[in-house]
């Protein structure tokens, strides 16, 4: 059906401080913007109490899941950690074995597709 791969992370927000939360979301917005082509959407929901964080994201392919996992281990885990804690994780699409084996820590839960249509 398609290859592209997407998840949405649940976090609870910890910090108090709002510009470190939309200073981290506008430098990962960013980075994947320009840095990793395959990257089709990254939208961060805030529920209306500010106390969790939905972020969603979508890529191409399972390839572009695991570059994008491997830049947030590297350059942002600490920080977003630091200001939220991950709390679920869905996967949506069709996941390889590597990319689950990336995201075992999160004990993300994986749902295929089935069906369906994209405009």
């Amino acid at each position: 059906m398609t290859s592209e791969i997407s998840w949405i992370l649940t976090s609870r927000v910890t910090t108090t401080d709002p510009s470190a939360f939309e200073g981290l979301m506008q430098e990962m917005c960013g980075a994947y913007k320009e840095n990793l082509p395959g990257t089709l959407a990254m939208i961060w929901y805030l529920s209306e109490d500010s106390q969790t964080c939905q972020l969603f994201v979508t890529v191409d392919r399972n390839e572009t899941a695991l570059i994008y996992h491997e830049r947030f281990l590297t350059h942002f885990k600490a920080r977003f950690e630091a200001l939220m804690i991950p709390e679920a994780m869905v996967v949506y699409g069709d996941a390889s074995t590597d990319l689950k084996a990336m995201l075992s820590s999160y004990d993300a839960t994986y749902v295929k597709t089935v069906g369906g249509f994209v405009r």
